[in-house]
């Protein structure tokens, strides 16, 4: 489910695993522009008009591989709500704990680590040379961005975005659908809601929407 950055990594992580064979690709686009072209020799084999029929076509399951936490929540839940499964693609390079734990739909890149007790809920991104430290929490539909850093026993709340680059440090919760800018180095707590950029990190907003 997905046709643009996201799904170009998944691509590659299933190829690189043979874990799976991809039926093709869905654009999210409300144009649909990228329907009857290929991304990384994969077809895009329509728009979001055909996931109602993916359960009687043969497909067993997929994975929401786009940039929109809230879109890749929603989108998930219909794939279940079909019958279908949700599958994770983890890329070979990356370093998953045997003691870790890895939702359904999660997305992990190349050569992140997940370490033990670590915990990546449903639809989860971990992008590539992130650290998720042991007992560290993700979860659902987070995205953890490129080499950052979560400590030992962090929590990423659901729907949050860790940018690039971003160090969180040990024990910190970070709050449901809060945003930490790339290279944030966060020392405490960061409400749900909110965003937080700088060193040490410093909270500039918060989405009131956001905030429950």
């Amino acid at each position: 489910m997905g046709a643009g950055a996201q799904a170009k990594l998944a691509l590659e992580a299933f190829r690189a695993t043979g874990e799976h064979e991809v039926a093709g690709l869905v654009d999210l686009s409300p144009e649909n522009r990228l329907v009857g072209q290929s991304v990384m020799g994969a077809p895009v084999i329509g728009g979001l008009g055909l996931l109602d029929e993916l359960h009687v076509s043969g497909v067993e399951g997929a994975i929401v591989a786009c940039s929109s936490n809230q879109q890749k929540e929603e989108l998930s839940s219909r794939v279940l709500a079909l019958g279908l499964q949700l599958v994770r693609a983890i890329h070979p390079s990356a370093v998953v704990s045997p003691d870790a734990v890895v939702g359904e739909g999660a997305l992990i890149q190349p050569l992140a680590v997940v370490q033990p007790l670590a915990r990546v809920g449903r639809g989860v991104v971990i992008q590539t040379g992130t650290l998720v430290s042991h007992d560290c929490v993700v979860e659902d539909y987070a995205n953890v961005g490129p080499s950052a850093t979560l400590a030992g026993h962090v929590r990423v709340g659901r729907g949050a975005y860790v940018y690039s680059g971003a160090i969180v440090t040990p024990s910190v919760s970070i709050g449901a659908h809060a945003k930490v800018g790339a290279g944030a180095v966060v020392v405490r707590d960061v409400p749900p809601g909110a965003t937080v950029v700088s060193v040490p990190g410093r909270v500039i907003a918060v989405d009131e929407a956001r905030r429950a």
